[in-house]
């Protein structure tokens, strides 16, 4: 018996554990009445050593039932058993496990025999419909002689998911009965896991090689392999020049090149509609033509025989209109067909309006020498460990602004610059910088000898500063003098390598000389750790959605031919609920987490269940309105509104959204910060009411105090002494000027509130102008020696609130005469220009200031905000009248020249 368990036991493990295998044939004389020979201690340890999970089981009672089944006259077992589940059960409950080997006990995390035998009968395991299916499969296969091999997927005591490779036999001796089966038990979950992620990896692929902006072959290059090592047979070394100098070997090794297949971008960089078509573009006999692909194919199979396995050039072709194109093509030996080059992958770039040199980074260090050598940009390699530690030193000693720290001491900032030292410097690289040699240019680039350059020790320090701040890569654009004289710009990007982001001794620098052709360059974030830093970090809320099922809701609804979205979303309230439900939080940060009341993402995700806001109307709105701008083309949507804490605390939220520049298509991802604005609504509110009261309290008694001084000013108490006289009438022009302020007040409040309502009717803009002209001579008279000068034309008919837009015109009026010199002239015209009407008022003064011009209709703007300031004002004129022009449909705006005046102006659509 002991005999037969190990010639099994033997053939089971062979392949698998040689070392098992060898146990079995030296102790294969071992015997006894047991299977394990429970006397003998030599048999026992095996059985218990042996690298598979091992059990014993009697399924004599299945046997009978079997026998009986057969009796009856039932053939099909496998459709009975399926039919009659409770007999299925019935019988695989039947089986007893007699026994268990310690890797059967160490798979399933259980310590004993009777805890395995506890966990077989736990109904939990019942459940399992693929283990159910097994053990089935078991009794209808299961013969003498015959192993029974499965894989099914179980679990552990402990809960864990693992794949068994699982097999079965009747042990010898007991073929009539069945009273003794061995099954062994391989854990393949990491195989099954492996292929699992080689599945991923496939469909990865092919999401890369069909969406990926450069084009891509495969092609086969076994034959022309086969032609290669004939020739090296023959004693052929210099394969380049034999195939250059033998014609009919050269075209057998190109004939012998297959195009497998071409992804949809490769396709259409050749004017192409299918494979098909490119297939026949692509013939490579047809190619032999040019001479330029003639040398490529030449140096490619050249530098393939000589066991390169990569190849790069920029080669001009011709698209299938026979229109030019400049290709980067860089071809690649698949790793697993280096012995045969049955897969060869080239990517194609499309350089023809941008043919220039560019670095092709490696990822191995062969990679990254042939790039180095060969690279058409600048590269050094520097060391920066010491500035790591001198950076480290200024940090233990709790010095937290590094930028402004080595800006201002010498000696910290020296001994950092000490720290960095060149290692090495790529020819481009030399010879763009105008050294003659790498040792001339190490002795040039010595970053202490920049110290005392501005630029470049502010860009050391912001690059260090970078580097301290956790960044990995630093990117900036610099101007210089080289020792030659020669001023360059140069686009530097800086690296610090993988495996030395602990110490910085690596840093890879690459420079672009781009002095001829300075353009701006969108600078990509290249390390998913920065953006995590700064996700978690902000103090803004962050979430990131997946607006797609949104997306498609959308189209789905163009196609339909709905064209005004926002109106549509907001009366069909079934399509808004669908396109709301395809929206899936996918992430949040801390601070959106917390800014809500909640402790982790996980409750934050059930919390902002879109569905929950269905009921909230300025949650739907803002939906509605979000959907609309991004369904007419806008990448970016901003919204303020009131939300709720999780306990109901209300929240006041300014919402910023965003679809990601790689997501324009299908919103995919669409990232928005949540700005936490309760406390300033709050204090607009206190600000608005405060202001308000103010205003409205101050206005009654200065009504009252202006009636009673022009009283006393108009001689209702008698003449007055003319000291008094003149004080009543400056009480009188003071009283006038806080009425005008309050009402500004007033108005720039209502405005900001949107409380303003208007009244539009008909009206001659050039009536109403001139009207302004005669109501403000007094104001003219009281400054000076200044005339206006006009040029309205007649009946200029505009839609418009007569009051407002009197208000608009007063105030550009008298800006305009308070800002004129003595003696100056203001001029002042109203003219129709095809559907709409200007008004323009022109002074000389001295003009605008250039830093006040940016913010001159901003609320409370001064050019000269001091006491001593020659004109007065509340600066809020210009703020109001903006506001009022815009509600008409128009446009204000000026222009200035410093010395020679300003003219301001509004445009409103004439009345036809």
């Amino acid at each position: 018996m002991a005999l037969s368990f190990f010639a099994q036991i033997g053939y089971c493990v062979t392949g698998r554990d040689h070392h098992a295998y060898l146990i079995a044939a030296q102790t294969i004389h071992l015997g006894g009445d047991s299977v394990f020979g429970n006397g003998d201690g030599q048999l026992r340890a095996f059985f218990e050593q042996l690298p598979l999970g091992v059990t014993v089981e009697d399924y004599s009672p299945v046997k009978r039932r079997l026998d009986q089944l057969r009796a009856d006259g039932i053939r099909d077992i496998e459709s009975y058993l399926k039919d009659n589940p409770q007999e299925r059960d019935n019988m695989i409950r039947s089986i007893r496990v007699t026994d268990v080997n310690a890797s059967m006990l160490r798979t399933y995390k259980v310590d004993s025999v009777q805890e395995y035998i506890d966990l077989y009968d736990d109904e939990n395991v019942w459940r399992n419909d693929e283990w159910i299916d097994s053990y089935t499969q078991i009794l209808v296969n299961m013969s003498p002689g015959s192993p029974y091999f499965s894989e099914f997927r179980d679990v552990t005591a402990t809960g864990e998911a693992i794949y068994l490779g699982y097999m079965s036999w009747i042990l010898e001796g007991h073929e009539d009965d069945w009273s003794v089966v061995i099954s062994t038990h391989e854990d393949i979950s990491a195989r099954k896991r492996a292929e699992a992620n080689t599945l991923t990896s496939e469909r990865r692929f092919r999401a890369l090689f069909h969406q990926s902006p450069l084009g891509i072959t495969v092609q086969d290059y076994s034959e022309a392999k086969r032609q290669i090592n004939h020739l090296r047979a023959q004693g052929i070394d210099d394969i380049y020049a034999h195939l250059r100098d033998n014609e009919e070997v050269f075209l057998a090794c190109v004939r012998g090149i297959s195009l497998v297949d071409a992804n949809d971008t490769q396709i259409r960089m050749f004017g192409t509609a299918s494979l098909e078509e490119y297939r026949e573009h692509d013939d490579t006999s047809g190619s032999l033509n040019s001479e330029q692909w003639r040398e490529s194919y030449l140096q490619e199979l050249a530098a393939f025989a000589n066991g390169d396995v990569t190849y790069s050039i920029d080669v001009s072709d011709y698209r299938a209109d026979d229109t030019p194109i400049d290709v980067r093509m860089i071809s690649r030996i698949s790793d697993n067909t280096l012995n045969d080059w049955t897969e060869v992958i080239s990517t194609h770039e499309d350089i023809t309006d941008r043919k220039r040199a560019e670095a092709d980074m490696q990822t191995s260090e062969r990679r990254f020498r042939a790039l180095f050598h060969q690279s058409p940009l600048g590269i050094t390699v520097q060391d920066y460990s010491g500035a790591k530690r001198q950076i480290d030193r200024l940090r233990a000693q709790g010095i937290d602004d590094i930028h402004g720290h080595l800006l201002e001491h010498d000696a910290d900032f020296l001994a950092c610059m000490a720290g960095i030292r060149l290692i090495d410097a790529n020819d481009t690289q030399v010879r763009m910088f105008g050294a003659a040699s790498l040792d001339q240019y190490i002795a040039w680039e010595d970053p202490s000898n920049l110290a005392d350059d501005d630029m470049w020790r502010g860009a050391y320090v912001r690059e260090l500063l970078a580097y301290a701040n956790g960044h990995d890569t630093y990117s900036e654009e610099v101007a210089d003098t080289l020792p030659d004289g020669r001023y360059v710009e140069i686009r530097m990007t800086s690296r610090i390598s993988d495996d030395a982001l602990h110490d910085w001794s690596e840093v890879v620098s690459t420079h672009e000389d781009i002095t001829d052709r300075k353009r701006a360059e969108s600078h990509m974030q290249t390390s998913e750790r920065r953006f995590r830093a700064l996700f978690h970090q902000s103090p803004l809320g962050i979430t990131v959605q997946d607006h797609s099922g949104a997306k498609r809701q959308i189209d789905r609804l163009r196609a339909q031919g709905v064209e005004d979205m926002e109106t549509h979303l907001r009366e069909n309230k079934a399509d808004l609920r669908a396109c709301i439900g395809g929206i899936r939080l996918t992430e949040a940060n801390d601070t959106q987490v917390r800014m809500f009341g909640i402790e982790t993402l996980e409750e934050y995700r059930d919390w902002e269940d879109t569905s929950a806001l269905m009921d909230d109307e300025e949650w739907l709105e803002s939906y509605v309105q979000e959907l609309a701008t991004f369904a007419s083309g806008e990448d970016t949507y901003a919204t303020e509104v009131t939300d709720t804490m999780l306990d109901e605390t209300p929240i006041d939220i300014r919402m910023i959204s965003r679809i990601s520049d790689n997501a324009l298509d299908d919103w995919s991802e669409v990232v928005s910060t949540h700005e936490d604005i309760t406390d300033r609504k709050k204090l607009d509110r206190m600000k608005s009411e405060f202001v308000s009261t103010v205003s409205h309290e101050l206005r009654t008694p200065l009504t009252s105090i202006k009636g009673s001084l022009g009283l006393v000013t108009e001689g209702a108490l008698g003449e007055l002494p003319e000291t008094a006289a003149d004080m009543v009438r400056v009480a009188y022009s003071n009283t006038n000027r806080l009425i005008s302020l309050v009402n500004d007040v007033l108005d720039i409040e209502k405005i900001a509130a949107g409380a303003i309502v208007y009244e539009f009717a008909p009206l001659d803009l050039s009536a109403l102008v001139s009207g302004s002209i005669a109501d403000n001579e007094g104001f003219l008279a009281s400054h000076g020696d200044r005339h206006i000068v006009t040029n309205v034309d007649e009946a200029v008919m505009v839609n418009g609130d007569s009051k407002r837009l009197l208000q608009v015109v007063a105030n550009l009026l008298s800006n305009a005469i308070k800002f004129s010199p003595d003696g100056g002239e203001i001029n002042v015209s109203v003219s129709a220009r095809d559907s709409h009407v200007t008004v323009s008022f022109r002074d000389h003064g001295e003009g605008i200031p250039e830093a006040f011009r940016d913010r001159i209709f901003q609320r409370f703007a001064q050019a000269d905000g001091t006491d001593t300031r020659q004109t007065g004002g509340t600066g809020l004129g210009l703020s109001i009248s903006k506001s009022i022009i815009e509600a008409h449909g128009g446009i204000i705006d000026f222009e200035t020249e410093s010395g020679a005046g300003s003219r301001f102006f509004f445009t409103l659509p004439a009345l036809i």
